[in-house]
Order: C-alpha cells, then sequence, then structure tokens
C-alpha cells in the first residue's frame, strides 16, 4: 500500500519482491512516471508511506493478484484512491481458447 499521508488516499499494489518495487514506484514517482492522480499530489508536495498490508508466502501469482483484488476494493482505491484499473480477473474460457491447461486446472478448483 502506498498511503498520501495528507489526503488519505491509497494505492494498492502487489508484489513478490516488495522492495524492489517500492524501489520502482519511488523511481517512477520520481521521475513523473506515474499516474495523474498520483502526479497532482507529489506536485502538491505531499508525502507518502508504503506498508505491507498481507504478507502472501509461497502464493502463485494469480493468487497474489487476487488479494490485490480484494484490497482494492477493500479501501475503494479505484474509484477514490491511486489504482487506475481494477485488477483483471481471470476468465476460465479464455484460458480454456488459449489451451492454457494450468490456469483451467486452478481455475477449476477455486469454483
Amino acid at each position: 500500500m502506498i498511503k498520501n499521508i495528507v489526503t488519505g488516499k491509497i494505492y494498492i499494489g502487489s508484489a513478490v519482491h516488495i522492495c524492489n518495487r517500492i524501489k520502482e514506484h519511488d523511481q517512477y514517482m520520481r521521475r513523473g512516471w506515474c499516474n495523474n492522480k498520483f502526479q497532482e499530489d507529489i506536485d502538491k508536495g505531499h508525502k507518502f508511506v508504503c506498508e505491507v498490508v498481507e504478507k502472501c508466502d509461497n502464493m502463485m501469482f494469480v493468487e497474489l493478484r487476487d488479494r490485490e483484488a480484494y484490497y482494492v476494493n477493500k479501501y475503494d482505491c479505484y474509484r477514490s484512491g491511486y489504482n487506475i484499473q481494477i485488477v483483471p480477473t481471470y476468465n476460465i474460457d479464455y484460458y480454456r481458447k488459449t489451451n492454457n491447461t494450468y490456469m483451467i486446472d486452478w481455475l477449476s478448483r477455486r469454483v
């Protein structure tokens, strides 16, 4: 989670290597390579903090993305925060068309 300490706006992301991802976000923000919502508050001089909201050990990528979607919804980061898209869901029909048996198996076990 990246949180604006002035406004309380939140960005939720996920990463396998958290420290590297935080460094990437910091570099993007310093170079102006972030979305307009972030950039407006950076230009105003707002400060941000990062915190881990959940540590997900031994989790597959798609499971990690599901947890990200959960927190984007929980904190309403798409409408009132910095997330510019809702985390994608996983459509089993797409994976059937692409013959991705690994994903078909994983999604079938979730239902």
